[in-house]
């Protein structure tokens, strides 16, 4: 399958070329005059990495709002920030002769960017290559030819460590949440194996055996969940001898009539009375 243009270049700038002692001196002595002046050569290489690539402002929210380079220049948090990159770069400078403090230097860079502040490892690309262009800008008659093939296999050995760090970190993040997560799971099954080993555990169509259901009385038609009209009771007739109907409230009932009149839907609560 065909690679694009991004995935090509990233896969070269993996395969980082040794650095030979020469190329080692020449770096250290250009870095030896740029660090003379860190702080404003750092604000320089941000300020043209934020206006070349302003998405990489987005990891930033102390500035990320800020567009005019003037107004980033001022910036007293852009400027620390520049002198914490340079000390980094020096570090690794200093200490070209020894592979595993740039290893060392390089990883926790890595490790923080990936897991504490997010950064996509190809900004580390990025940043390098506009530290070249301004370096060279900065000092023309130092960067040689040579002293920029130097500085080239430089920017490579940062990158290509710092990714190295960065896809190493995740691959551990995500173990450890797989282990966390197949953790729980066994805890649960253990849970649910004690719980039927113990006769406690039970299906939720399962009745309460504590509490066992009480069957309901049928409702006569009407009626929902109103308590059902007590037992009628006989009256003596009426003054004028008529019969009367069984009485569902305790007053005076109405004479009977073709038509039984239907029980009340509000039981003995209901209090009205009917006129004899």
């Amino acid at each position: 399958m065909e690679k694009v243009q991004g995935e090509m270049e990233i896969e070269r700038w993996e395969r980082s070329e040794e650095i030979s002692d020469a190329e080692k001196k020449v770096i250290q002595e250009i870095w030896s005059r740029v660090y003379a002046n860190c702080e404003d050569v750092g604000v320089s290489i941000l300020i043209r990495f934020f206006v070349n690539f302003p998405s990489a402002k987005q990891y930033f929210s102390q500035f990320k709002h800020m567009e005019d380079p003037l107004e980033m220049e001022r910036s007293l948090q852009l400027r620390k920030h520049a002198r914490r990159v340079m000390g980094a770069i020096n570090t690794v400078v200093e200490n070209l002769n020894d592979s595993e403090k740039v290893s060392s230097v390089l990883a926790l860079v890595g490790k923080a960017h990936a897991l504490k502040h997010k950064v996509e490892p190809i900004y580390f690309k990025k940043l390098t290559g506009v530290m070249l262009e301004v370096i060279a800008e900065e000092y023309p008659n130092d960067f040689t030819p040579e002293a920029h093939g130097a500085w080239t296999k430089m920017k490579t050995l940062i990158y290509t460590h710092v990714t190295a760090a960065y896809k190493e970190a995740l691959v551990r993040e995500r173990e450890q949440s797989r282990g966390q997560r197949e953790d729980g799971e066994g805890t649960g099954s253990r849970r649910r194996a004690r719980l039927a080993s113990q006769g406690g555990h039970r299906s939720c169509s399962q009745p309460n055996p504590i509490t066992p259901r009480t069957p309901r009385l049928p409702l006569e038609e009407g009626h929902r969940d109103a308590p059902g009209p007590p037992e009628p009771r006989e009256v003596a007739p009426s003054p004028a001898g008529a019969p009367t109907a069984p009485c569902w409230h305790g007053g005076h009932c109405q004479p009977l009539s073709d038509e039984r009149p239907p029980p009340s839907p509000w039981g003995t609560n209901h209090q009205k009375t009917h006129s004899g």
